[in-house]
């Protein structure tokens, strides 16, 4: 058995051997502060960024570093509403009910009405909007924006010039060319028209003229071009909006994505019938 002397010269020789250095001491120091510091650091910089994103909503700027989620990327939507509905009142409760449709179908099943009174009092800009989407979203991501925005536009049956400058102002921070714009704008109106024909016995001459047109503008082509420039032009769109590129979407997107091909294939058929 060990003796109490013998225990306590032991215990002093552990103990001289195992205590740390001067320099080992300052990091365990060092390392103990930082670990009681952390949970006040993370608060004190979530409370700074908070208030830098409330104070650019306050300034009517939607805010650069807003992490990207559907619930943010619906925000950007609504703000984007609310301003073609300031450029345009007509039909608003339509408008609103087209909105309420499409953000039910995709994003998360909120009410988003207090956000469109507060984005239709205190208009955000649009261009910071944008540029937000710009930095989050594809080129395809981004041309569905415009699909929405047109699609609200047209609900009393016409774009004024406002509501064009609007897109107009959209597309191009979006980065989305003329040409694509023009074709969403024509491909939501061609459908417009076959429904409304449907329940008329005939077409004037003049009407059949228009709708020519309207396929040349689906197509993004001159109606002068060459049956050449319209198959490669077709075969184009085909490639770009065809279904299967957006199996691995949501049904939603599907769905327009559908929409869409149908009519650049009515339009091609228009195209082909009258060549």
């Amino acid at each position: 058995m060990i003796n109490l002397m013998t225990f306590h010269k032991l215990s002093a020789y552990y103990s001289a051997t195992s205590s740390p250095s001067p320099e080992e001491e300052f990091y365990n120091n060092l390392a103990l502060a930082f670990l009681i510091a952390f949970p006040f650091i993370v608060t004190f910089g979530y409370i700074v960024y908070k208030r830098i994103t409330a104070s650019a909503w306050d300034n009517g700027q939607f805010p650069s570093d807003l992490k990207y989620n559907k619930d943010n990327l619906m925000q950007a939507y609504i703000c984007l509403s609310a301003w073609m509905i300031r450029v345009d009142r007509k039909d608003s409760i339509d408008k609103i009910d087209y909105m309420n449709r499409y953000f039910r179908s995709h994003f998360v099943k909120r009410d988003f009405k207090d956000d469109l009174n507060f984005a239709y009092k205190y208009p955000i800009n649009i261009k910071t909007i944008t540029t937000w989407l710009s930095l989050h979203l594809n080129s395809r991501e981004r041309s569905q924006v415009l699909y929405f925005l047109v699609g609200l536009s047209l609900i009393d049956g016409s774009i004024d010039r406002n509501e064009l400058n609007l897109l107009e102002k959209v597309r191009s921070v979006l980065d989305v060319s003329q040409k694509e714009l023009d074709s969403i704008v024509a491909s939501y109106v061609q459908e417009r028209n076959r429904k409304h024909t449907k329940s008329k016995a005939s077409t004037s001459e003049h009407s059949k003229k228009s709708i020519l047109k309207l396929s040349y503008t689906v197509l993004g082509i001159s109606e002068h071009a060459s049956l050449d420039e319209i198959k490669k032009a077709y075969r184009s769109l085909v490639k770009k909006h065809h279904p299967d590129r957006f199996a691995m979407d949501s049904v939603e997107h599907q769905k327009v994505a559908n929409e869409r091909f149908l009519e650049i294939q009515k339009a091609y058929e228009m195209i082909e019938k009258h060549k």
